[in-house]
């Protein structure tokens, strides 16, 4: 069971930032953001676990990756990489908010959803190689079961 805080704590706190002092908690707070960080320590990066051949991306390699759930920030996904694969189609889905790419590389080709990066669709198609993180991942739809890799991210040329 998570823990609560107390009320005392919960008091505590609403004293410790009341309202009218917000501006000065603000201001206090970006002063020391922005000695302790650079611009580059704002970029979100991505830790990938490997390089992976898009043929490697079977059936059994996603129910295998699914045992080593539940994930959350202590046990984050297995995060992939495939380097310069063909894009072979990229289009935005779900009202332009998601990708879907069809991509390729040397050892096989697989389906790949990318939730929030709608707007690389035209980018994407336009480069015809990309670098994707993805997860391998099981779809099933309409009584089928096949792979579908969720990308994480996209690195164009």
């Amino acid at each position: 069971m998570p823990m609560q805080p107390s009320s005392t704590t919960v008091d505590r706190l609403r004293q410790a930032v009341r309202r009218d002092r917000l501006p000065e908690l603000r201001t206090r707070f970006e002063q020391l953001v922005s000695e302790r960080l650079t611009a580059d320590d704002c970029i979100p990066r991505l830790v990938l676990d490997g390089d992976l051949r898009l043929a490697d991306c079977t059936i059994e390699l996603a129910e295998w990756l699914e045992r080593m759930s539940p994930h959350g920030l202590e046990n984050p996904e297995p995060l992939f990489r495939a380097s310069d694969v063909v894009v072979e189609s990229a289009a935005g889905v779900g009202g332009g908010r998601h990708l879907r790419l069809a991509v390729r590389d040397g050892s096989g080709r697989a389906e790949a959803i990318a939730f929030g990066l709608g707007e690389m669709a035209t980018a994407v198609a336009r480069a015809g190689r990309c670098d994707i993180a993805f997860v391998p991942g099981r779809n099933e739809w309409m009584g089928e079961t096949r792979v579908q890799l969720k990308v994480k991210g996209v690195r164009l040329p």
